[in-house]
């Protein structure tokens, strides 16, 4: 009889991989990864954020720029919406086994890079662009309309103004600041809750990079007075095969099994709606109507939802992820490869670090040797 399968959803993940079609020209086809793959990179990816997080490594490929560019701990980090959600369900629920530091706070903000992208100009009259192709260099705020900017930029701040100091600058305590109206600018002459600190922003998966680089720009010009820097949970690496053009089709090898553009449900929030969120109770989501994802929305009864019945999933699965790392009973664990040649030491403690029972050098030995064939 088969082992009973462990969880509910991640376990249906694919990988896109290359063979060489009746021409000899390679093309992409598609292959459900193996459990224990998925589950090495999902621990392997949570415990490099973390280590990133508390200053352990300075220098790596989930950094936007390659390594630290302050010298401090994050004190908090912004994970964007929808698909870097969960990640902080897995780094919250394995921080312990694997920092001794502070976890940073967490904060959510939606920065799908198409609108911005748009803003920009890159998008108008285009249908056939690929967002991953613009060029790094040429992903600026500054070729925004500076009215749309500083609406979209006071917004931002205002989400990390204190709740009690948006009381009004005036000397009458009760008015209090006016998100439909001009004096919301008032949010410039506030302070934030992030001020002076040390900021990661996270996506989920590594590609181009724009993405990062648009939410950097967009928080850096909204709270000078904070540091950010760009993260990514996950380097899956990438394939790249010939279309028959000047370009390369490019697709990374791997992505997260709630990363799914047929349905909103999975990560717990839905996309962004500027409607529903102006009528929100909440003067956050009101006031971040642009930037803020909406509540999950059931259709069929009208209402919004805390979780579909695909998230629900998905977070029983980290939590029984989470559980199978901390009983050390994850099929064959083993770190990433990559750190055995470059890192080995990392390599070893990583290792070590799971595998508490037995942590003598031959019972390391016989695992290293066993676990990389």
């Amino acid at each position: 009889m088969p082992e009973k399968q462990p969880y509910k959803f991640i376990q249906h993940n694919i990988e896109v991989k290359l063979k060489a079609d009746k021409r000899g020209q390679l093309a992409p086809y598609r292959e459900e990864r193996e459990l224990k793959a998925i589950e090495r990179s999902m621990i392997n990816d949570t415990q490099e954020l973390v280590s990133i997080f508390d200053n352990t490594t300075r220098a790596s490929s989930h950094m936007l720029e390659g390594e630290r560019l302050n010298e401090t701990p994050f004190d908090a980090a912004i994970y964007l919406d929808k698909s870097a959600r969960p990640v902080r369900k897995i780094v919250h629920g394995l921080w312990e086994e694997f920092s001794a530091g502070n976890e940073p706070q967490a904060y959510f903000l939606n920065i799908d890079k198409r609108p911005w992208l748009a803003e920009m100009g890159f998008i108008d009259g285009k249908d056939d662009i690929n967002l991953e192709d613009i060029p790094a260099d040429q992903v600026s705020i500054e070729l925004m309309d500076p009215d749309y900017l500083r609406h979209a930029l006071t917004r931002i701040r205002a989400l990390y103004v204190e709740s009690s100091d948006l009381i009004s600058i005036e000397e009458q305590e009760d008015q209090v600041i006016d998100e439909q109206n001009k004096d919301i600018e008032k949010v410039w002459s506030l302070s934030t809750r992030l001020d002076g600190k040390t900021i990661a922003i996270v996506d989920e998966v590594k590609s181009s990079g724009n993405t990062l680089r648009i939410a950097l720009q967009l928080l850096r010009a909204a709270v000078p007075e904070a540091k950010f820097e760009g993260l990514w949970w996950s380097d899956p690496g990438q394939i790249a095969w010939d279309i028959g053009s000047k370009d390369m089709q490019k697709a990374a090898r791997y992505v997260p099994a709630w990363y799914s553009a047929d349905t909103l449900d999975g990560r717990g929030v839905g996309d962004i709606n500027e409607r529903r969120s102006s009528l929100s109770p909440s003067k956050a989501q009101r006031i971040g109507r642009q930037i803020l994802s909406a509540p999950l929305f059931d259709t069929e009864t009208g209402t919004t939802v805390g979780a579909g019945k695909l998230t629900k999933q998905i977070n029983s699965d980290i939590q029984t992820l989470v559980q199978r790392y901390k009983t050390g009973t994850l099929e064959d664990y083993l770190p990433d490869l990559d750190l055995a040649d470059t890192h080995p030491d990392i390599f070893d403690q990583r290792l070590l670090q799971y595998y508490k029972t037995d942590t003598s050098e031959e019972a390391l030995a016989l695992r290293k040797s066993k676990l990389k064939k």
